[in-house]
């Protein structure tokens, strides 16, 4: 089985909200800043796009084998003022 670890540092830029995380078009998770989610998806191609309120991400393509572990970081690029 593979899987794939997403973390979201725990930034001051939109900590209140929820990021979407949208795997092949379809909703999949929500993660909270500092939280980490462990996805057991299945093998093969994916297209993964962070999402919060009208904003996202570049879409990132991923090719998970059997028993392939990947690790991903979810951040807003806003350094502030």
């Amino acid at each position: 089985m593979s899987r794939l670890v997403v973390t979201r540092p725990r930034q001051d830029c939109d900590m209140l909200r929820q990021y979407r995380l949208i795997a092949d078009d379809e909703f999949a998770y929500s993660i909270r800043r500092g939280q980490s989610i462990d996805i057991d998806p299945p093998r093969g191609r994916h297209c993964l796009v962070a999402a919060i309120d009208w904003g996202r991400s570049t879409s990132i393509t991923i090719e998970l084998s059997q028993g392939q572990q990947l690790r991903l970081e979810v951040s807003s690029n806003d350094k502030g003022w």
